[in-house]
């Protein structure tokens, strides 16, 4: 079912009515990424590049675009990167023209393509401030997306199996839950305009 299972249509970032208020034009979603967390590697050079201390454990990562309306754009992993280096390395399958822009949290700073949070290196002004709020705001479209997906009950512990299988799991997971999300948009639709 893994093989078969196509849900994901990347071209409808391009639609009319994805769009949000604050960014009318140029922007078509949200990237994020999402860690399963998996038992310790038996292997001591697999288990070093899979620990991460920001989650606490030995993690595999799934990358994600949704739109502005909710819908799953695009799929990518398992990946044992950093964010920014996985969009890059992915970038060949989600091709963006050159205007085109996404919403990202602040591991996407150094990428043009990528609209991402004022950094506190400074005391932010207050038009930095609001732009990190709308921002962040528009952002957690793709947590919320995430955490759909991250319901499941297979997700409540520590995995312990194959890659293999954990990779199609979350692909028939993914796809079905996009499925889900068209039947019962969980944003309103805006528009229709062109995003350039």
């Amino acid at each position: 079912m893994a093989h078969c299972i196509n849900e994901l249509d990347y071209s409808l970032r391009l639609s009319p009515y994805n769009h949000c208020i604050h960014f009318p034009i140029r922007v078509t979603g949200i990237v994020d990424t999402f860690v399963v967390h998996i038992s310790n590697p038996i292997e001591y050079r697999v288990a070093k590049s899979l620990f991460n201390p920001k989650y606490g454990g030995f993690v595999l990562k799934w990358q994600v675009i949704v739109d502005f309306i909710g819908n799953y754009l695009f799929l990518s992993g398992p990946h044992v990167l950093y964010d920014g280096i996985i969009f890059e390395r992915t970038l060949m399958d989600h091709p963006m023209n050159p205007w085109e822009l996404l919403l990202g949290d602040g591991h996407y700073i150094k990428l043009d393509q990528v609209l991402t949070p004022f950094r506190r290196h400074h005391v932010l002004s207050k038009q930095e401030i609001i732009f990190n709020s709308i921002l962040s705001f528009y952002r957690a479209r793709v947590e919320h997306c995430i955490r759909r997906v991250k319901a499941h009950s297979m997700f409540d512990q520590v995995y312990r199996g194959s890659w293999e299988v954990i990779d199609w799991a979350i692909k028939v997971i993914v796809h079905t839950t996009n499925v889900e999300c068209r039947f019962r948009p969980k944003y309103a639709f805006v528009g229709p305009w062109w995003h350039n």
